[in-house]
């Protein structure tokens, strides 16, 4: 059996131009990419005032909730300090438990709320 042993020029040339549509494709990607953010951006910046709009109110609604659930678990625990069955009021919807808690999805919501702009830092609760 003859082996006819491979072309060296050929595969040099193939491997280069291989190399330069990679490049090429690479090139384009990347144009893509920032054309996609620049528009991103421009979207972002005509919707901004609806954004901070429904932020604001998001954040104010969050703390609103965060507050009602303490004044809630502070009557339940007052009623059970006082004999009540309270097993059936614990309330702990979608996990949002430990309202007064450093770590709990409270803090966190609050935090990243203040962090986005949307609830001044001075109305996150001083223990959080």
């Amino acid at each position: 059996m003859n082996v006819i042993p491979p072309d060296e020029d050929f595969l040099t040339q193939t491997l280069r131009k291989l190399g330069d549509v990679i490049v090429a494709s690479e090139i384009v990607g990347s144009t893509i990419q920032t054309e996609e953010r620049i528009a991103g951006n421009k979207q972002r910046e005509a919707v901004q005032p609806e954004i901070d709009r429904l932020g604001n109110i998001f954040g104010k609604a969050f703390l609103a909730t965060r507050d009602a659930h303490i004044e809630y678990e502070t009557f339940v625990n007052q009623l059970e300090d006082a004999g009540g069955n309270v097993s059936v009021l614990r309330i702990s919807p979608a996990g949002l438990v430990n309202p007064s808690e450093r770590n709990s999805p409270y803090a966190y919501g609050l935090r990243e709320l203040s962090e986005a702009g949307f609830l001044p830092k001075t109305d996150v609760p001083k223990v959080l």
